[in-house]
């Protein structure tokens, strides 16, 4: 099993928190989302080809669901 690094983890959430605008959130509305150390690594509807796609690019890398307006997603 693959031992996840948190900080790491913490660091790709606040640079995407940092760096995606309202613009590119609509744009990507309701698709998943891979970063890591600050670099979008792939994004699509298909959680399964984001996260192969990122994974051939990068180690565990974290991927984030975009909701749609009016979704509500409980995590």
């Amino acid at each position: 099993m693959e031992k996840i690094n948190f900080l790491r983890t913490e660091k790709d959430l606040d640079w995407f928190s940092k760096n995606f605008s309202k613009e590119e959130l609509e744009e990507h509305s309701g698709e998943w989302i891979a970063v890591k150390n600050g670099k979008v690594l792939s994004f699509g509807d298909d959680f399964r080809e984001v996260l192969n796609d990122a994974k051939n690019k990068a180690d565990n890398p974290l991927l984030i669901k975009i909701a749609k307006k009016k979704e509500i997603l409980i995590c």
